[in-house]
């Protein structure tokens, strides 16, 4: 058997934001200005892209307070939070749409107190995606996967889309390093 030599990849270095950069990301994910940093012609949202846009936004939030890996955020389900102890149990990660896994190291499931103010946001994304699910219809499709941060058709949000559609557009309308 011949040895084979491992090719070192190019391991891009993570880049934290300062709590500057960060308070300046999390205003424009709040407005839409950031959506049309690409130029794209600006029109009136639709319901279902006002959602999306504030689900964005308490994705962001919630993972940039907690430390959580995206996938972990994204695998979220309302199960998972309490909101009486204020705390959030990560407890899986999302492998693909609407499947979830373990989370990569055993250490990885845990406990995580929440802020009052991620707490607070947690509170009004939950009513806001509960109200959203009614006026469409789409409450049973929501309860079927109960995640934390669904896509307008209750399934979980794509990472690919997210970062297509939001976190590119986010890291060039602030200036923000995208990785």
């Amino acid at each position: 058997i011949k040895k084979v030599k491992l090719i070192k990849g190019d391991h891009k270095e993570r880049i934290a934001l300062s709590q500057e950069q960060l308070q300046k990301f999390l205003e424009a994910a709040a407005s839409d200005d950031y959506i049309y940093v690409d130029g794209t012609e600006r029109r009136k949202e639709r319901e279902n892209m006002v959602y999306l846009r504030h689900c964005v936004y308490a994705i962001i939030y919630v993972t940039a307070t907690t430390g959580m890996r995206i996938g972990e955020t994204l695998s979220l389900k309302w199960k998972n939070i309490n909101i009486e102890s204020k705390c959030l149990y990560v407890v899986s990660t999302l492998v693909k749409r609407n499947t979830t896994g373990s989370p990569k190291t055993p250490t990885s499931t845990r406990k995580i107190l929440l802020t009052s103010k991620a707490l607070n946001i947690l509170k009004k994304w939950k009513k806001e995606q509960g109200e959203f699910a009614s006026a469409f219809g789409l409450v049973k499709e929501f309860k079927k996967h109960d995640f934390v941060f669904a896509s307008a058709s209750g399934c979980s949000v794509s990472y690919k889309n997210l970062l297509r559609r939001n976190w590119r557009k986010l890291c060039e309308y602030t200036h923000a390093p995208p990785g």
